[in-house]
């Protein structure tokens, strides 16, 4: 499942992704690359197509397994796994901001739910609202995750 939400509101097929572009990929991944895990398989296409189709907002990978090594009556073993591409605005006008802003990324990139793709460069911006505090510095950060917005 590939969803741009553009196509989907507007009945737009510029704003979509080709299915076809999207099975060359999949294929290139599953036919030349070699993973232990049908879960490392997910995580892998999800973070390609995501990746390489800047239209796709959300994802959601469903990979079946019909031989496992297990002893019994089964169908199939599978994963399913959904990803969304996400910004992050991160800022700080406190303390020691260069550290709080690096331990904020190291943080993330640790979180087994996030996949870290860009960080923009540092912004310092002047304070707005409430102007009698010390200056911002900023970055953003797009991400891939499955987890929800809250």
């Amino acid at each position: 499942f590939i969803y741009t939400k553009e196509a989907g509101k507007n009945d737009d097929l510029t704003k979509s992704v080709s299915y076809a572009d999207v099975y060359e990929v999949i294929k290139d991944i599953t036919e030349n690359k070699t993973f232990d895990l049908i879960e490392a398989l997910a995580e892998n296409i999800s973070q390609v197509v995501l990746d390489k189709f800047k239209l796709v907002n959300s994802i959601m990978v469903r990979v079946k397994k019909p031989e496992a090594p297990v002893n019994g009556i089964y169908d199939y073993f599978g994963v399913e796994i959904e990803m969304n591409k996400a910004y992050l605005g991160l800022g700080t006008n406190m303390g020691n901001r260069v550290k709080y802003l690096r331990d904020a990324c190291v943080m993330l990139s640790n979180h087994k739910n996030i996949s870290i793709c860009k960080i923009s460069k540092v912004y310092e911006t002047k304070a707005w609202g409430y102007t009698n505090q010390d200056d911002f510095l900023n970055i953003c950060m797009e991400i891939d995750t499955n987890l929800e917005p809250e």
